[in-house]
């Protein structure tokens, strides 16, 4: 999934970019989390162009600085009783802010992609160097790839971009060369095709993961398209009526036993000419949302939320906020900025 900057983008008709979103529902927390504490909580980054300024939070609305350093940024927020968690990079390293503090994860270069916390532990993943990387309350486990033990000769390469706990079993996805998903540590390849998995939620035994995978019934190479696994089998997210353009499923949640699943893609009669929009994926249906990247999906209480970006005609990028379709004001939205994650508590 990811390019080596998470923020870079290329443009054709308008920018493709890569970016991660990971929200899960809330786990039951043995304390009630104080009824004053915000609900709508949102991870993010300033930019200025395309480069990350700076990581940020906006929570019901309000926004405030985690850090200032140029591609610094938050990918993730997860919710436990009183504590906020946000995740991300500073300084060019893995970093998590508890309650707006941040606690370096490592010291070596990488990045925290996404956090979950389940009875009282977090979890959170990332990449160290080149590795995929899980840290267990602060405690740092490599993440074996089994395509790199399948072809040894290549070097290997590879990261984790979503985790959520579930039926008393960690599972996290990413890629190498491949999609991955691992279960407990022991890793699946979701495909033999080159792409991305990016998020993952478990119903009961339903295995819901997402992402981008390359097509192979498309004229011109290099094409991946957004795509979502059910218990390992493949489903493309293309509608049946259209041209298979780029994009990719960036985030995925299950509520009453639905999937509701974001992602971004290209529309239009080819790859010469195309524009990108954000969609959101629900029973069979695809709902066009006035956005350019849809990075992640939340519902709660029959109540759908989407975050990611828009980008204008001069190609300056600003976060969006809807709500079941609509739009909804954040502060500062008239500032550059993009939104990875959303958490509803």
């Amino acid at each position: 999934m990811k390019k080596n900057h998470f923020f870079a983008f290329m443009f054709a008709a308008v920018t493709m970019a890569v970016m991660v979103g990971c929200d899960k529902e809330p786990i039951p927390d043995e304390s009630e989390p104080d009824a004053n504490l915000p609900k709508v909580l949102l991870a993010g980054n300033d930019l200025v162009g395309t480069q990350a300024t700076g990581a940020v939070s906006w929570e019901d609305g309000t926004k405030s600085s985690l850090s200032t350093s140029v591609d610094d940024y938050a990918t993730s927020v997860f919710g436990y009783g009183n504590d906020t968690y946000y995740v991300g990079q500073k300084d060019g390293k893995p970093v998590v802010w508890k309650n707006g503090v941040a606690q370096f994860l490592s010291q070596s270069s990488g990045r925290a992609n996404d956090i979950f916390v389940s009875n009282g532990k977090v979890y959170i993943v990332g990449r160290i160097n080149s590795e995929a990387t899980l840290w267990v309350d602060g405690t740092q486990q490599a993440l074996e790839d089994k395509y790199y033990e399948e072809h040894p000769w290549v070097t290997p390469s590879n990261e984790a971009y979503g985790v959520t706990v579930a039926n008393g079993k960690v599972y996290i996805v990413g890629t190498g060369r491949v999609p991955c998903l691992w279960v407990d540590g022991e890793c699946q390849l979701l495909s033999d095709l080159a792409g991305s998995a990016r998020d993952v939620a478990v119903d009961g035994s339903t295995v819901y993961v997402v992402g981008e995978l390359l097509t192979e019934d498309c004229p011109l190479e290099g094409i991946h398209i957004p795509v979502l696994w059910t218990n390992g089998t493949v489903q493309d997210l293309t509608p049946a009526n259209e041209a298979k353009l780029p994009g990719a499923a960036t985030g995925v949640c299950v509520n009453n036993h639905t999937p509701y699943i974001s992602l971004y893609r290209g529309k239009g009669a080819d790859y010469y000419v195309y524009t990108t929009y954000g969609y959101i994926y629900q029973n069979g249906t695809l709902r066009q949302l006035d956005c350019t990247y849809a990075n992640d999906v939340a519902v709660k209480d029959g109540e759908v939320y989407v975050v990611g970006s828009k980008i204008n005609s001069t190609y300056n990028q600003y976060p969006v906020l809807f709500k079941n379709n609509a739009v909804q004001s954040i502060g500062s939205s008239s500032t550059p900025a993009n939104i990875h994650g959303i958490y509803l508590r």
